[in-house]
């Protein structure tokens, strides 16, 4: 709370006459990984704030409150500054571990198939399958708890006229879950392929949006080369991960 006050103080400006500008628009970038949306759209001359439960020091790109999602007191506060008009467009990019398709993809080394994550939904159970036991249960009960939240955020915003992206992989399951049901006829869906704003794969991406975005549109033009899917070296740790997470950040 205080982070976000201080963002807000920091939007008014000062004129060389000593008189106060409006404040400048304000972001608030939810699940905001690295915080590269805030940054970006700080840099063009807004503010923003990112949210994230996790936050990497040496990877920031902007300023991020770390803070759970998960709990009602953090949620209320969002709904809070949203109906208080203290937020003037909101950024989503709900985690989708428990919704990758990349799940139901086989995993073969050296010519074996190996142990891989296994699917946590699917077509017939798109909230969880009923069967998860242990940790697996536990992730897909927090991962719609997300969603819930989410889904109270569009519908906040839909109602206050706040332009909103939300932003998850094309054919996630988080599409298909019942927190996405039902959407307010505001609500329109875009697809970009990451290729074509500077990405290495063929990364499809569904945006859900209350606006018009038509730069947000473009899909692969068949032009270049893109790296496969499969494992891959991090750059950041070095380490062999599957390449969906180094794809994770928006280029």
């Amino acid at each position: 709370s205080d982070l976000f006050e201080k963002a807000h103080r920091d939007g008014d400006r000062v004129t060389s006459s000593g008189s106060a500008k409006q404040c400048t628009v304000f972001l608030l970038d939810i699940f905001s990984g690295t915080a590269g949306v805030a940054a970006s759209f700080i840099q063009l001359g807004g503010d923003a704030l990112g949210m994230d439960h996790m936050v990497d020091k040496k990877r920031m790109r902007g300023p991020i409150a770390k803070t759970d999602l998960c709990k009602k007191e953090t949620q209320d506060q969002v709904i809070s500054w949203l109906e208080q008009g203290k937020v003037d467009g909101v950024m989503l990019a709900p985690p989708c571990g428990t919704s990758s398709r990349a799940r139901e993809i086989p995993v073969f080394e050296s010519g074996r198939k190996r142990a891989a994550p296994r699917p946590l939904r699917n077509k017939r159970w798109p909230n969880g399958i009923p069967s998860l036991r242990g940790l697996d249960a536990l992730k897909v009960k927090l991962a719609n708890k997300l969603y819930a939240f989410t889904r109270r955020v569009i519908d906040t915003c839909v109602r206050l006229h706040i332009p909103f992206i939300c932003e998850n992989p094309l054919r996630s399951w988080m599409w298909e879950t019942t927190f996405f049901s039902d959407l307010p006829d505001e609500c329109r869906f875009q697809c970009i392929h990451s290729c074509m704003y500077g990405g290495q794969r063929l990364k499809q991406t569904a945006l859900l949006l209350n606006f018009e975005a038509s730069n947000l549109k473009l899909q692969c033009n068949g032009k270049h080369q893109h790296l496969p899917w499969g494992k891959t070296l991090s750059p950041h740790t070095g380490q062999t991960v599957f390449s969906t997470s180094t794809e994770a950040e928006y280029p």
